[in-house]
């Protein structure tokens, strides 16, 4: 669940960013979707987002600045984040990119989409990405997510 951070009285909601620094065992640029590794009982590392593999059983961070395979980064796991998208308008809700690897997407809306496969919105788009692999500013949650509906 995304925090609130302290309101500073100008009448818009903030919201606290969560970081974590950890392992990145691959190059990675600003801004990239990642997926934390799971191994002996903790999430010590992870890896840039695979496209197909959208399921919602992985928790999803964002790298906040560019990382050196094998270096430590600063991932977010919750808060707003400049994250690296597919060209999407601002107010959708998005998911991990199924054609390409380390980006969002706009949740699919097609109801000939496979009812049996689910997908983790782990964000609201707060701006816009005009062409694939710009950053949008993002509400990310990629703990819980937001919700985890079919794709319809």
């Amino acid at each position: 669940m995304v925090k609130i951070a302290t309101q500073a009285g100008d009448g818009a909601v903030a919201f606290a960013q969560e970081t974590v620094v950890i392992t990145c065992s691959e190059a990675l640029a600003k801004g990239d979707v990642v997926t934390l590794t799971l191994a002996n009982g903790k999430f010590a590392a992870c890896a840039q987002h695979n496209q197909a593999d959208s399921t919602p059983d992985h928790i999803l961070g964002v790298a906040l600045d560019a990382v050196s395979s094998g270096a430590k980064g600063r991932i977010a796991l919750r808060g707003v984040v400049d994250v690296a998208c597919e060209a999407v308008a601002a107010g959708l809700t998005v998911v991990g990119s199924p054609t390409t690897d380390g980006r969002l997407e706009a949740q699919g809306t097609d109801g000939a989409n496979d009812p049996s496969a689910f997908e983790k919105v782990v964000g609201i788009t707060l701006t816009a990405a005009s062409n694939a692999g710009d950053l949008a500013s993002v509400l990310f949650d990629g703990i819980n997510g937001f919700s985890s509906p079919g794709n319809v």
